[in-house]
């Protein structure tokens, strides 16, 4: 399902939409420029090792932004946004 679409199913309202996406796009812009060049090495990392699932540990709505965007580049067809499991899970 594409974010925008999910993102109509859910709570958020256009305009929270919008300063979701400005948000990460500043974010991106702040740490490394665009994070083009840093986002095709972390792809090609992850179709290296061909894997079935790509867990994404991001905060929402910055992980279902970022499987919106790359997921047509992975080489998975799963991608699964799961927020801070991890960090819970390792205390």
């Amino acid at each position: 399902m594409p974010l925008i679409k999910w993102l109509e199913n859910t709570k958020y309202t256009k305009q929270q939409q919008k300063l979701a996406r400005e948000r990460m796009r500043k974010k991106k812009k702040a740490n490394n420029g665009d994070g083009k060049e840093e986002n095709d090495k972390m792809i090609a990392a992850i179709n290296a090792v061909k894997p079935d699932i790509v867990l994404v540990s991001l905060t929402a709505p910055k992980q279902d932004i970022w499987i919106s965007e790359n997921l047509q580049y992975l080489d998975t067809k799963i991608a699964i946004g799961i927020g801070g499991a991890f960090e819970v899970t390792a205390g």
